[in-house]
Formats: C-alpha cells, sequence, structure tokens
C-alpha cells in the first residue's frame, strides 16, 4: 500500500522524469535543427589564378572554419581579360580580392564598396636587377631600362621621388616575365611580386637584387577584402562571419606554410608544390608585419596609399580615406 507520502514522491518522480524527457526532446529537436541548417552560398572572386597567396581562405574552406560559421564559399579565380571588380559592381559576386587602385577607382566611379580587410600589410612588388648589373640602390635607376605593368608605375615613382631622383629619367618598358631580357641586358630592371616571378628566379639560380618600394617609406596595401556597402548595411553578420573565418584562416594557415602551401592543389593540381610553399613562405611577413593583427587597416596608411595614387596621376581626385575601409568586422588591433 503507498503511503500519502510515498505517493507525493511518486508524482514528484513522474513528473521530473516528464521534464526531462521533454527537455531531452527539445534538445534533440535544436540539435538537429543546427546540423540540418544549410549554409550560406557566398561566391569570392580572386583577383588571380589559384595560389598559395589566397592560403587563408583555402585553409578556412578546407578545414571547415567558413562552414562553423554557417557558409559554404565559392572561389572564382582571374585571368586575363576578365575584371573581377567590374563584375563585381554589377552584383555578380559577394566578395572580391582588389588592390587599393581598383578600389578607389570604383569609388570614384560612384560604386559603394569597402576594404574590410588587407592581406598584405606589405605590397609584395618589387624592382629586380642583376647582381652584376652595377645598379647598387634606386639612385642609379636614371638612365635604365625598366620593364613594368602600368599598376607598378606609380609605386617606382613614388619611390624615386622620395629620394629625390628624377623618375622621367628612365626607359620604360611594357610588364615581362621573361628573365632571358634582364640577363641579354635587353632591360636593366625589371617588376616582380617578391612572392613569384621572384622565387621562380632564385628557384632557377639567378643572382638578383631587388628594391621594394616599402623598404623605402612607400605605403601600400595589397589583396583587399572588399565588400559592398549594402551588404555591409543590410547583412553585417555575414560580412562578420566571413572576415572572422577568414583572418583565422590566415593565423592558421601561416603557422605551418610548407604543409598549407599545398592546400592550393585541391582547385589547381598541376601547380608546383615546391613553387607554392616558396610563396606562401615569401608572402608570411608581408601579411602578418608584427604590427597589429593580420588584416587591420590604419586611416594614416589609407591616406598615404590614396596620395601616392593621386600624385602619379592614377587617380583623377583624391577618394575620402574614411569611406574606403572599414575596420569594424575587425578586433582591436594587437599591438607587436
Amino acid at each position: 500500500m503507498t503511503t500519502p507520502s510515498g505517493l507525493r514522491h511518486l508524482v514528484i518522480y513522474v513528473k521530473s522524469r516528464a521534464v526531462w524527457a521533454v527537455l531531452a526532446v527539445s534538445l534533440l529537436v535544436l540539435t538537429a535543427c543546427k546540423e540540418e541548417r544549410p549554409l550560406r552560398e557566398v561566391t569570392m572572386a580572386l583577383s588571380w589564378v589559384h595560389s598559395s597567396q589566397y592560403s587563408g581562405s583555402y585553409y578556412a574552406d578546407q578545414n571547415g572554419l567558413y562552414a562553423q560559421e554557417g557558409l559554404h564559399v565559392s572561389f572564382v579565380p582571374g585571368s586575363y581579360g576578365h575584371d573581377p571588380m567590374k563584375e563585381f559592381v554589377s552584383g555578380k559576386y559577394d566578395f572580391v580580392i582588389a588592390s587599393p587602385d581598383n578600389l578607389a577607382q570604383a569609388r570614384l566611379d560612384g560604386h559603394k564598396v569597402k576594404a574590410v580587410a588587407a592581406t598584405y600589410r606589405l605590397h609584395p612588388l618589387g624592382f629586380a636587377v642583376l647582381e652584376s648589373s652595377g645598379i647598387k640602390r634606386p639612385e642609379d635607376f636614371p638612365g635604365k631600362t625598366v620593364a613594368l605593368p602600368y599598376s607598378s608605375k606609380a609605386p617606382l615613382f613614388a619611390m624615386l621621388r622620395k629620394l629625390n631622383v628624377d623618375p622621367e629619367g628612365m626607359k620604360l618598358l611594357d610588364f615581362t616575365e621573361d628573365f632571358e631580357k634582364l640577363k641579354s641586358g635587353e632591360i636593366d630592371i625589371m617588376a616582380v611580386w617578391v612572392v613569384n616571378e621572384l622565387q621562380t628566379a632564385r628557384r632557377a639560380g639567378l643572382k638578383l637584387n631587388v628594391f621594394a618600394p616599402h623598404d623605402y617609406g612607400i605605403t601600400m596595401y595589397s589583396e583587399l577584402l572588399v565588400a559592398r556597402e549594402s551588404t555591409i548595411e543590410q547583412e553585417p553578420e555575414l560580412v562578420q562571419a566571413f572576415v572572422r573565418a577568414t583572418l583565422r584562416g590566415w593565423t592558421e594557415a601561416l603557422q605551418d606554410p610548407e604543409k598549407n602551401s599545398r592546400l592550393v592543389l585541391r582547385y589547381d593540381p598541376a601547380l608546383d608544390p615546391a613553387h607554392e610553399f616558396d610563396r606562401l613562405k615569401a608572402s608570411a611577413p608581408l601579411i602578418h608585419t608584427g604590427v597589429d593583427r593580420i588584416g587591420w587597416m590604419r586611416a594614416e596608411d589609407w591616406e598615404a596609399i590614396l596620395a601616392t595614387l593621386h600624385q602619379e596621376g592614377v587617380l583623377r581626385a583624391m577618394p575620402d580615406a574614411s569611406e574606403i575601409f572599414t575596420t569594424r568586422f575587425m578586433e582591436t588591433p594587437q599591438q607587436p
């Protein structure tokens, strides 16, 4: 026979079991909903073909960092004749990797776009000469023949002007990747990306000296992560998630460049693993400079960048530096 006290305990026990059952079912339902939630499809246009210079994004993709943020990111490589910025401003992609001049020109053309992070806080541009050329410093450039793309002219001229050297005293030729022209003396100076062409030349045993504009006080970011203002205003959580995963990807990818330089092979198996390792290893100090945190941008840097581009005739006017970038999606910068 059950006593009143025993009956009371029995009722409490049954009710408790019922509550825990409801909670357990609710938890299973919530977990299932979370697991079954479809990932948001996001597209990012790369500034150029697949290479290890995008290893941070590849790491975030292949190690689930984007997925943790509820995103599935597709990468669209660049190519000759393909203008990713033009397609981006038309609404084709969610994000784009762009150069400061392309971003600034887009702003001047009336497109509401902003940099939300800077992958390369030091530009990988350099000017290579043979060790045997007799060219020991940028002050020796006047009278020499230089092969460079149009986009490299402004940093070159700005560097020379800062050294009180007349930049007009050189013969400029179209860009070439042919180091034979440097070896033969057809050209004296060749614009290179120190993370790409320079690595190729050194692997081939070519002995070069390289002059980088950032070593002479010319500030220039590269490989900017860019979003439309409409996305920033209407879907800030999307931008936050994307920036957070991408920068975390870069932080972790740079901890093991040899291993993570191979991530690119999933997107282009034909690439040379040794070259991609050299490329990422050379990129590391330009991305993680030891000042602030990866991706961080400073107003004074943007003011200097825009001033250089305007003074050298790349931009017809000066965009407002405060409107061309935002750091709201990054944490407070770490001090060295």
